[in-house]
């Protein structure tokens, strides 16, 4: 008999806090080999959707997320650019010119302190253009060599207001600046509005419909006839159908608001989580006309190479171009590495196209922004090779998806559908429109929040740079990029569109055939080859109103480990918490299946964790499920849909807590038939050939670390408790290991404690003498079965389906091989996962 460890058994990758993590569980040393590719997760039985009225259960958060900082002293202005006594009148230039020409300031300091009408403005490489207080500049458009300065940090503008005017190039794309509706710096632009802090908040308790005042997290300086938004908590959040809700604030007082009109919709407050609350006005604003609603043609302002854009407390109304690309509300494009250029404190609001967007722009800054009611991706990293650059406290709400899809299931696959640019939607990843948009990993994130969209962040795979940055970076690859920070982020609302759909998405791929070409190609699911980044480590993350929080596709077996953690993550009124696909790890979590929140269309029954197939490694570690007591809910299941993709030693816990979850809504055994298999092998269909359970429900199993998620309060293996009855006579109480395990019925478990060195380990049998590993089936598996020695009434179907792995307790426990064929000359085993020693 040749032995053959031609899986390439290398020692399991644990690095960081999943190295301690699992040091401190005392998970045995298994080894495992590379990750296969899959080809299908299981779709799950619509289940029965039952609401059931609960008492809630004592929430305590698994972590404080960090806020925006608040009110901060107004200090008096000083140093404002528009007192300076060396400005020249604007007036001056004007005369004897015609306003509504093409007007060029070829050089000196100009201050322009009257509302005015002009066709275009050039402000040359020598010039400078001061704007003052109580104006409204009206142009065509503004192109920026020189200096535009509207205020200063120390000086902020109280009112001002500039609006781009006309059709522009709408009907003939330009490359002239000045016929493009909008403002193009090449220059320095200096826009500093009034600061107002914090520029969104959260309610601190519950604000219900027909109320008329909100309860703020923090103290406010809003002020009087301003306009704010009350932020859904509802899950659908579609333009026809939302609970967003506009309103102009009538008294603040520290931070309680009064509304100038009652709320017409519930929005929860806590304790678990809280509706966002944002300040929509601005002292200044860069607004398109009123003729931009009916073509869906606003302004616009890009910062391009050489440009230093510092933009503060400025609100993009009616900006965007529907479906021209780098017309966006605010834009850094092109600008290669910069030192001092940023979006903050801004607001956009019904924008045509996206919102801040940094496009071939690295080491900028995205601060304290809000973006609401927005069309397309609204943060939005454009190329993939953007990087260093820090998104911290942004607010995303009521995203809206370009030339939304007719269908997004393809069938029910994992792969989504692909998606090409057309002449309605010429980015394709606009047909899944996210709040925060992240090509590449290499970037930071820190206390934003996104609500609505397909999800609310989204990492698609980019193997190569696109765009315009293609040609320049011919050799960088966006998808090796490991995560730099990802701390304190919030999603909610969104995935209801695909039947795999989350608040947090990693995965799609978005491809240019042609490098450069910006004709664009976009799996919205799972694709291969997945991304070759790793270690994306998500720290005090949470998660609501979703469908699942978490969708992560898995990496390449070369990326670097873990490839996902999630690292502080809360998981509220939701289908599931996550699915995660690789070496991944989930410590210091709260999932609640339901909250007292009363929006009708939240989900009516959840599974908190759903174990994956085959190949992976999750460990579960302090963690707490909540309110899974309604009929199908369940806290922890496995995965039982093939008799092909089946379960090593794949999934440890360690902490595991419930608070209201009755016992039998703790675990579950799935069982399936292995005639109704997700994939195609030679069982499938064919009923009375394989008339019992599949191979992935015989060899399923759990290994309970310290014993509370078995309740049994020891290291424990939990494995099927498939029988004879249910597998046509094949397998019968495999995991059934000696006198002192337990059954428990309810959860289709056997319950066996590991007296401290029993592991599970996963062989592949084969005929034949074999130098490569098998397939998921074939012709030449053993067939057979394999006992517990000395007990024949414990054994495990060897080759149904064709397949010839075998998975079990290992090693006091010997197992024995018998051949339906009888003894064979030949044999080869792979050791798929094994001990380093004692096998």
């Amino acid at each position: 008999m040749a032995i053959s460890n031609g899986r390439a058994a290398a020692a399991l990758p644990v690095l960081l806090v999943l190295f301690a993590l699992w040091q401190r569980m005392g998970v045995p040393n298994v080894s495992r080999s590379e990750t296969r590719s899959l080809s299908m997760i299981q779709l799950k039985p619509e289940l029965q959707k039952t609401t059931l009225d609960a008492e809630q259960t004592f929430y305590v958060p698994a972590f404080e997320q960090r806020r925006m900082p608040g009110v901060v002293p107004a200090a008096s202005s000083s140093g404002c650019p528009h007192e300076e006594a060396d400005l020249i009148p604007f007036e001056d230039f004007l005369e004897g010119k015609d306003p509504a020409g093409n007007l060029i300031l070829s050089s000196g300091r100009y201050l322009l302190s009257t509302s005015l009408t002009v066709g275009s403005l050039t402000i040359s490489e020598q010039a400078e253009l001061v704007l003052g207080e109580n104006l409204e500049l009206q142009t065509r458009a503004i192109w920026v060599k020189g200096v535009l300065r509207l205020g200063s940090d120390s000086c902020r503008l109280q009112n001002l207001v500039i609006t781009f005017t006309g059709d522009g190039d709408k009907d003939a794309r330009s490359s002239n600046a000045l016929e493009t509706k909008g403002l193009v710096v090449s220059g320095e632009l200096h826009a500093f509005g009034h600061r107002f802090r914090p520029t969104w908040t959260r309610l601190a308790q519950a604000a219900a419909a027909g109320s008329s005042t909100l309860q703020l997290m923090e103290e406010v300086d809003w002020q009087v006839g301003q306009q704010l938004v009350v932020v859904t908590t509802a899950w659908t959040d579609d333009p026809e159908d939302h609970q967003n809700e506009l309103r102009s604030i009538s008294a603040v007082s520290g931070a309680q608001i009064t509304l100038s009109a009652p709320l017409d919709f519930d929005h929860y407050g806590g304790p678990e989580y809280f509706a966002e609350v944002a300040l929509l006005s601005r002292s200044v604003t860069f607004q398109g006309d009123a003729s931009s609603e009916a073509s869906r043609y606003g302004g616009h302002v890009m910062c391009v190479p050489g440009a230093k854009c510092q933009v503060a407390g400025v609100l993009g109304f009616r900006m965007g171009q529907e479906n021209f690309m780098g017309r966006y509300p605010f834009h850094f494009h092109m600008m290669g590495t910069v030192s001092d250029s940023f979006f903050e404190d801004c607001a956009v609001q019904h924008s045509f196209f996206r919102a801040y967007t940094v496009h071939g722009t690295s080491s900028s800054r995205v601060s304290r922004n809000v973006a609401y009611d927005v069309s397309g991706s609204a943060y939005y990293l454009e190329d993939g090779n953007e990087e260093n650059n820090l998104f911290d406290y942004n607010l995303a709400a009521f995203v809206h998806i370009i030339d939304r899809l007719s269908d997004y299931e393809n069938g029910g696959g994992q792969g989504g559908v692909t998606v090409q640019t057309q002449a309605s939607r010429i980015v394709p990843t606009d047909a899944t429109a996210v709040g925060f948009y992240c090509t590449n990993a290499k970037n930071r994130w820190i206390g934003n929040s996104a609500s609505g969209g397909f999800s609310g962040f989204h990492f698609p795979t980019v193997p190569q740079v696109l765009g315009d940055s293609a040609a320049a970076y011919p050799n960088y690859k966006p998808d090796e990029m490991e995560l730099l920070e990802f701390d304190s982020n919030t999603a909610h609302s969104s995935g209801r569109l695909w039947s795999r759909g989350s608040c947090m998405y990693v995965g799609g791929r978005l491809w240019e055939e042609n490098p450069g070409s910006q004709q664009y190609s976009y799996i919205t699911g799972r694709a291969s080859p997945p991304r070759y980044g790793g270690k994306f480590i998500m720290t005090r993350t949470k998660v609501f109103a979703c469908r699942l929080g978490v969708l992560f596709w898995g990496t390449h077996w070369s990326a670097g480990k873990p490839d996902l953690g999630l690292e502080g993550f809360e998981a509220h009124d939701i289908s599931r918490s996550s699915s995660q696909l690789g070496d991944t790890y989930m410590h210091n979590a709260v999932i609640s299946a339901y909250t007292a929140n009363t929006a009708t269309d939240l989900v009516k029954v959840g599974d908190g964790f759903e174990l994956y197939d085959t190949d992976m490694q999750t460990v579960l570690a302090d963690i707490t499920f909540r309110n899974y007591d309604r009929p199908n809910d369940v806290a922890i299941q496995d995965m039982t849909h093939s008799n092909i993709f089946k379960p090593q030693g794949m999934f440890h816990s360690d902490k595991i807590r419930f608070e209201n979850t009755p016992m039998e809504h703790r675990l579950r055994h799935v069982e399936r038939l292995a005639c109704k298999s997700y994939h195609s092998d030679s069982c499938l269909n064919r009923c009375s050939f394989c008339p019992g359970t599949p191979g992935s429900s015989q060899t399923a199993n759990l290994f309970d670390v310290d014993g509370s998620l078995s309740g049994l309060g020891e290291a424990t293996i939990l494995g099927a408790d498939d029988a004879a009855a249910e597998t046509n006579g094949r397998t019968n109480e495999w995991w059934r290991l000696d006198p002192s395990c337990t059954q428990n019925t309810d959860w289709g478990f056997w319950l066996c404690p590991t007296h401290g060195h029993r592991s599970i380990v996963s062989l592949f049998i084969m005929q034949g003498i074999m130098s490569s590993p098998p397939a998921r089936t074939s012709s030449d598996t053993a067939v057979g079965m394999l006992y517990h020695f000395g007990r024949t009434d414990r054994y495990l179907d060897l080759g149904l389906a064709e397949s010839p792995m075998v998975t079990g307790a290992c090693c006091d426990i010997g197992w024995f091989l018998h051949l339906d064929a009888g003894a064979l000359s030949e044999l080869t085993i792979f050791m798929d996962q094994m001990v380093d020693f004692g096998g």
